[in-house]
């Protein structure tokens, strides 16, 4: 406060918030030698909490860890004080990864800010099969040949093959 001409003869003392809230109120007065009087009123608005912010996946993985198909990731945010102000975009992660990181980061108005992420491992190639050992079919003797295809009613079929992930 200030007064040119007779000088000030009270004014309020300084006001400290400390607590959260939107549009608290602050008031200031001042009176001058001559008892006039002034007053002014300022709304303060404190968000010192962080927003909220989930991320999801879809479809979930299976039991094992994995997805087979692309990934979408969803992000949803919220702050209940001062409002979100930015959120990041929903995502589809649509490349073979592994342990891949999906992150967001929302902020509030009060620039606050909160991380959500996620991890995805999408494997989209089918295994290789590698025949080790012998194949062998031992067609009854009823069997007979058809454009290449042995039609049999019964017989019996010997396959030893591993599973390589790698081919």
């Amino acid at each position: 406060a200030e007064d040119a001409l007779s000088g000030l003869a009270t004014v309020s003392p300084d006001a400290t918030l400390a607590d959260e809230g939107a549009d608290q109120e602050v008031v200031g007065a001042a009176t001058d030698l001559a008892g006039n009087s002034a007053e002014i009123t300022h709304l303060v608005s404190i968000d010192k909490t962080p927003p909220t912010i989930a991320a999801e996946i879809s479809p979930q993985p299976n039991a094992a860890g994995w997805n087979n198909t692309d990934v979408f990731v969803t992000f949803g945010a919220d702050d209940e004080l001062s409002g979100v102000a930015s959120a990041p975009e929903n995502a589809v992660v649509y490349e073979e990864a592994v342990g891949l990181e999906v992150a967001g980061v929302a902020v509030d108005a009060a620039g606050n800010s909160a991380t959500a992420s996620v991890f995805v491992n999408i494997d989209k190639t089918p295994p290789g099969i590698v025949a080790v050992g012998d194949v062998s079919f031992d067609p009854p003797a009823s069997a007979s040949v058809e454009g290449g295809v042995i039609v049999t009613e019964a017989g019996s079929l010997t396959f030893h093959a591993e599973i390589d992930d790698d081919v």
